[in-house]
């Protein structure tokens, strides 16, 4: 039994691995990237050889002319992300829909409705909304561009648009806030959260977690949203019910290195976030196998609930190891270290050409928070005065004064070349603005 993911491009996509979490013990249930340029090639594929398939940007719309048969909910949001084969036709389904319903199901009551406002007006915006229309709730529907909003509402029926600036005065009559914006405006500082639900779209760069601890709202993540929708989408692909916590564990791992790893202020890793979507491809080989490393370690942390100290294990056992694998590993952790530090190591490398490579990874290391105790068990020194000697060698070879410490060294060449990407992220901050 053959699926896939069509879209383009989707090189980076870590959909296979995560099919194989669904499925952990059925081996001729296939998961394939068709990446094409061209819809139509895409499409002749998956007739030729693929029982279902998920589909991503930019092909939806395209995707959703070849259905003969979508279900209700497609048909009313104009919009599938998962093509199957059935009876000789077509059929087309939204499972974004069907993951919102589940999530949102235990807030819903009939006397007084519930008040949900959406913020965004996208794909996921669209399916949440319907979703809690469907349960009977109240729901507006907030975005900058206030014609989408409004013509989206008008074709749901008994949604509200609204302006973005109509936000502060809307959300302290709701129950639910529903966010699926890419970036985070200004104004959700000036949201009333306490004794609220809070659902984020976004896992990557979270803006909401925070503020809702402090506020003591109920948080609803984007990594429980993901969750729920490729369950309910591998559902509906296979006819197969999936391994819920295999996937969550999976999802989990993908972001445990962010928070684990990289010891580090929110503010700073929702940065490095943005700039490992931008280097996704590059940080490509280091995602796939950091992610299934850190599923592992998810599901035992689920039990001990030391995620730190198995993650060092891990690492230990991996680093001493000279197989092919072990190899693989540490070229792609030195990689996404250097995707996650702006390009620090290749400056590096560029400014002092007689760094070593090994070198160059303590630098990264350094960088990333880790202690020498874990660095050495990472580079398979037996003492921890092996990384000493060669932290000195690193700081002679840089001419560093005795007087600068290498850790605020790599500290403030790091923070320089971050200010190159900050122009990026301003711009694409201001588009939500």
């Amino acid at each position: 039994m053959k699926y896939g993911l069509i879209g383009y491009p989707i090189a980076h996509s870590l959909s296979p691995t995560l099919f194989r979490a669904a499925y952990p013990d059925r081996p001729e249930m296939t998961y394939d990237l068709i990446e094409e340029s061209d819809f139509e090639r895409a499409y002749a594929r998956f007739l030729k050889d693929y029982e279902a398939v998920n589909v991503t940007t930019p092909y939806k719309d395209e995707a959703f002319r070849k259905v003969n048969v979508a279900d209700t909910i497609a048909r009313e949001l104009y919009a599938v992300n998962i093509l199957k084969k059935k009876d000789g036709k077509i059929y087309g389904y939204n499972s974004d829909f069907w993951a919102l319903q589940k999530m949102l199901a235990p807030y819903a009551k009939k006397e007084p409705r519930t008040k949900v406002l959406v913020i965004g007006c996208g794909g996921a915006a669209k399916a949440a909304a319907l979703a809690a229309l469907k349960l009977r709730m109240s729901v507006s529907v907030a975005n900058r561009d206030f014609r989408k909003a409004r013509e989206f509402c008008f074709n749901g029926g008994g949604m509200i648009p609204l302006r973005l600036d109509q936000i502060p005065k809307i959300a302290p009559n709701c129950n639910i806030l529903i966010y699926a914006l890419p970036v985070r405006l200004d104004v959700l500082d000036e949201l009333p959260l306490e004794g609220r639900v809070v659902v984020e779209a976004n896992y990557k760069d979270p803006c909401l977690q925070s503020l809702c601890e402090a506020a003591g709202a109920t948080y609803i993540s984007g990594i429980d949203w993901l969750k729920e929708q490729a369950v309910a989408g591998y559902r509906l692909m296979t006819g197969i019910e999936p391994d819920e916590a295999s996937v969550r564990a999976w999802l989990t791992g993908l972001l445990i290195f962010v928070f684990i790893l990289i010891r580090r202020q929110r503010a700073e890793v929702r940065e490095l976030l943005e700039r490992l979507e931008v280097d996704r491809v590059r940080a490509w080989p280091a995602i796939q196998i950091l992610a299934e490393l850190m599923a592992d370690v998810a599901n035992a942390a689920a039990h001990s609930g030391d995620s730190a100290h198995l993650l060092a294990k891990r690492l230990d056992r991996i680093f001493s190891s000279d197989s092919g694998e072990a190899r693989t590993f540490k070229e792609a952790f030195f990689v996404l270290s250097d995707v996650c530090n702006a390009g620090l190591l290749t400056a590096l490398a560029s400014r002092f050409p007689n760094l070593s490579q090994t070198e160059l990874a303590i630098c990264g290391m350094i960088r990333l928070g880790l202690d020498p105790a874990c660095i050495s068990k990472v580079l398979g020194y037996d003492h921890e005065q092996t990384f000493y000697n060669r932290r000195t060698d690193i700081r002679k070879k840089m001419g560093l004064d005795r007087t600068v410490p290498l850790e605020g060294y790599l500290d403030e060449e790091s923070r320089k070349l971050q200010l190159i990407h900050e122009s990026y992220l301003e711009r694409l901050r201001e588009r939500y603005r």
